[in-house]
């Protein structure tokens, strides 16, 4: 089976610009650093899926959208369905509520107001 190749930076860059954010503050958003998202940005590396998560709520588009480009306008909006959305009270990371304990670093989850 040959693995597909695939391109984060080309639909990187847009929603970042869509979303009017530098690479810097991008980076700050996510925690990670400008040359990580340089590197992401220039597809010289692919995220991984926690990464591709965090990258998804900054930018307020889905995954899908990050790895394939398609649907970008329907997928504007995809974090602020979700009502219950939670994150861990101490490492920040995204988590689906029906978890008790971050499974990133065993915290308990709060849950986070959206707009819907």
């Amino acid at each position: 089976m040959m693995k597909r190749k695939v391109f984060i930076g080309n639909y990187l860059r847009p929603a970042m610009e869509k979303a009017g954010l530098s690479q810097s503050e991008l980076a700050d958003i996510i925690e990670s650093q400008q040359c990580v998202i340089s590197k992401y940005v220039s597809n010289e590396t692919v995220p991984t899926a926690t990464a591709l998560l965090l990258l998804s709520r900054a930018l307020n588009c889905s995954i899908d959208y990050l790895v394939t480009g398609k649907d970008y306008e329907k997928s504007r909006g995809h974090w602020e369905k979700h009502v219950n959305a939670c994150v861990c009270s101490e490492c920040k990371f995204p988590v689906a509520c029906e978890y008790k304990y971050c499974p990133n670093c065993g915290s308990s989850m709060e849950e986070v107001e959206t707009d819907a």
